[in-house]
């Protein structure tokens, strides 16, 4: 018995979702402040069919001892008229539990306003709610979204300047209502940073609405998009770890000049971008192999439009890291003078600036650092730091802006960093928009090579903290990264669970249940009953095929689990397995020696004319007859046997094989296909061929899914240009598997 050569697993199953991709808001390991991941919408577009949804709010009253979380308008009085209450509630009875008792409602426009549902990280995530609403009396509500400054009691315009519907909803007398939010649409898409949720009886004072004098409001869940894995860290250019900023420095320090491998670091920084010369700094970065971090002003963002979104964009590209530098980047007056709430702000209105520029191509940017405006450090401003997340970053300035001691000078902008020879260090230059453009510009390349032969690699702030060892504090300023608090070690990742395996006959199919805190797997297994010390195979999947083993042998199996800390100490033990040979009987079999051959169908814009019987080419013996398939002009045309399998055929093996003969070299997929006509997601196989020369596909299927029917064949080089022309198919063997 042959098997398969040549054999990698399909994607093709994988590219629907992979169109949905699963942006996180992740920095450099900085997730948002409330802890939840979010799938982004890469500017709109989600496809609801892979929304992964985790809760991102879940409001019980039961257990608080006070609320205040919420606004009110529309004349509403939020000291008079809102208590916790237990006279009802939702979710144990009344009397048993509380609720927010709304009472003392004599206006049909009192409206009661959410606060914090929506932060500015969720512009472009997908959200949907439900909450329980009692009424003693017959009476219809409406939830909407508001604006949250409280100074509009509107509902909040969405951005093409229509006013959002308020959703109404009939309340019965005496009963808990739930209301599902949004009412006619599957989720609602944020794409507002200044709006809230509520709730409201009525919009207009002619509604002929009956007033409820009281409401209770309880159980309020609110449903986010969730990330279902990290394909993109959102920080693009932040290394995954330590081995991989050594790696890196492994294969680039000879091509970069230096003299000897590098053994000291330090981070270029540059404020006040992006401007009409940030384009000019990157590119002499980039004449240099150096990459650096860009403290970005919100504000010119903003007012620079289109142009200066493509500027931070290229920013992000270019490997180097964004920095929050403030929005409006106020005078050292200014700076003193603010509040917390101010400051905090300041932060939040940049990161919107720049996650807008960012994510109009899908790959949003959360900055992991903050430099204040001015490098002013109230009490206010770290403590704003603090709430936000954003270690403060200091470091030596090379007083190169406008009135600045080397704003004259090139050589003396770069010796205020090469002359300051300290472990850890971080470099502050600016935007040359900030001061004498020539001079800082040249710049760039004498402190680079002044700073290299001095032995100093150029990596971002991210990577310099990765480098040092430690974690930057929110809240902490740093001239340099010499002393950071050491990072916190994540343990190795618990030993995966429910180690299953099939035999085939010939080959194993190893799954187990995930580990909660594990990113990849290594699985090895064994004729003897003793733990392997080496030949572990790495894998992210949670399901392997072993092909090629012995018939009538005991295998053994080992799965451990791997994070960034390292492997699980103990390896989750498969039960051993006995191989035995799979005796088949010959199902079905077309060597297509026959004047007519009809049993077969087409797909994917194929026609059947184009599918003949011909001597031309021939497995078996030359000059006797294959099928031939001509006219291909697209890559996913099908050609379908039918009536292989039936509702009977479940739980039943089968052994498939086919000879093929291609006039180019391509990539062929053979499965199971549905009468619809497509590939059934998780059935094929998929084998790379030679041009102008008969190729086995051999395919092992267990019968466990009605909707196939059929035994198919296609190309599966979706998107590319070149594919065979004519298809040559013989010899198909179908092959029932005997007890």
């Amino acid at each position: 018995m042959k098997r398969p050569k040549n054999v990698r697993v399909s994607g093709r199953a994988l590219i629907t979702g992979a169109l949905v991709s699963a942006l996180s808001l992740l920095a450099a390991g900085c997730p948002p402040a409330d802890g939840i991941d979010y799938e982004g919408a890469g500017g709109g577009g989600l496809d609801s069919n892979t929304i992964e949804w985790v809760t991102a709010q879940n409001i019980i009253f039961d257990d608080l001892g006070s609320f205040t979380d919420f606004a009110v308008g529309g004349g509403a009085n939020k000291d008079n008229d809102f208590s916790l209450s237990s006279d009802q509630d939702h979710t144990a009875g009344s009397g048993a539990h509380k609720s927010l008792k709304w009472t003392n409602r004599t206006e049909k426009y009192y409206r009661c306003r959410f606060e914090n549902f929506f932060k500015t990280e969720d512009v472009g995530r997908a959200f949907k709610l439900t909450l329980w609403v009692y009424s003693a009396v017959a009476t219809s509500v409406q939830l909407c979204l508001f604006t949250n400054d409280g100074t509009s009691t509107d509902p909040v315009a969405d951005p093409s300047g229509s006013v959002t519907s308020p959703d109404s909803y009939a309340l019965a007398a005496g009963v808990w209502t739930e209301l599902t939010w949004p009412k006619n649409t599957e989720y609602y898409e944020h794409t507002n940073d200044h709006i809230n949720f509520g709730i409201q009886q009525s919009n207009s004072s002619a509604d002929n609405v009956t007033l409820a004098p009281t409401l209770y409001i309880d159980d309020i869940t609110l449903q986010a998009s969730k990330v279902a894995g990290s394909e993109d860290t959102s920080q693009s250019t932040a290394t995954a770890d330590k081995n991989a900023i050594l790696q890196e420095i492994d294969d680039n320090w000879e091509s970069m000049g230096y003299a000897s491998k590098p053994t000291k670091y330090m981070a270029l920084t540059y404020d006040d971008g992006p401007s009409a010369y940030s384009q000019q700094l990157m590119d002499a970065l980039a004449a240099k192999q150096a990459k650096a971090t860009f403290f970005i002003i919100g504000k010119k963002i903003v007012d620079g439009g289109e142009t200066m979104k493509a500027v931070v964009r290229a920013m992000r590209d270019n490997g180097c890291e964004l920095g929050n530098h403030t929005y409006n980047h106020k005078d050292s007056a200014g700076m003193n003078a603010l509040t917390q709430a101010e400051m905090e702000k300041e932060l939040d209105d940049c990161d919107a600036a720049i996650y807008a520029a960012t994510n109009a191509d899908g790959h949003p940017v959360k900055p992991r650092f903050s430099r204040s405006s001015n490098v002013v450090h109230t009490n206010n401003v770290k403590a704003a730091c603090a709430v936000k997340g954003y270690p403060l970053i200091a470091g030596q300035s090379t007083q190169d802006y406008n009135g600045g001691a080397n704003a004259g000078s090139a050589q003396a902008i770069a010796n205020a960093q090469i002359n300051n020879d300290k472990p850890w260090q971080i470099a502050l230059s600016h935007d040359p928009a900030s001061g004498p453009s020539e001079f800082m510009l040249a710049a760039v390349p004498l402190m680079i090579d002044g700073l290299r032969a001095k032995g100093y690699y150029f990596l971002t702030l991210s990577e310099l903290e990765i480098m040092a060892g430690g974690t930057a504090e929110a809240g902490v300023v740093y001239n340099d990264f010499a002393s950071l608090p050491p990072a916190a070690a994540d343990p190795p990742a618990a030993p995966p669970a429910n180690v299953q395996v099939t035999p085939t006959d010939t080959s194993l199919t190893i799954s187990w249940d995930a580990a909660a805190d594990a990113t990849k797997y290594q699985y090895a297994y064994s004729a003897t009953d003793s733990q392997p010390v080496d030949g572990w195979a790495e894998t992210t999947a949670r399901t392997v095929t072993v092909n090629g083993l012995t018939p009538s042998t005991p295998y053994y199996v080992w799965v451990k689990a791997g994070n960034a800390a390292g492997w699980s100490a103990e390896a989750a033990r498969g039960t051993g397995t006995t191989l035995a040979e799979v005796v088949y009987s010959t199902r079905t079999s077309y060597d297509f020696e026959v004047s007519s051959f009809t049993a077969y169908d087409v797909g994917g814009d194929a026609q059947k004319e184009h599918i003949t019987l011909s001597t031309e080419q021939n497995h078996t013996t030359a000059g006797t007859k294959s099928l031939k398939w001509t006219s291909r002009v697209k890559d996913y045309y099908r050609c379908k046997f039918t009536g292989m399998f039936s509702s009977s055929d479940i739980g039943k093996s089968f052994r498939v094989t086919m000879w093929v003969y291609p006039s180019a070299a391509t990539t062929i997929e053979i499965g199971g296909y549905a009468s619809g006509g497509a590939p059934v997601v998780g059935t094929t196989q998929t084998y790379e061929t030679a041009a102008n020369t008969w190729t086995e596909l051999v395919w092992l299927y267990t019968h466990t899914n009605e909707t196939i029917i059929s035994v198919g064949v296609e190309e599966a080089v979706p998107g590319e240009d070149a594919y065979a022309a004519t298809i040559y198919i013989d010899d198909v063997l179908v092959e029932e598997a005997g007890d």
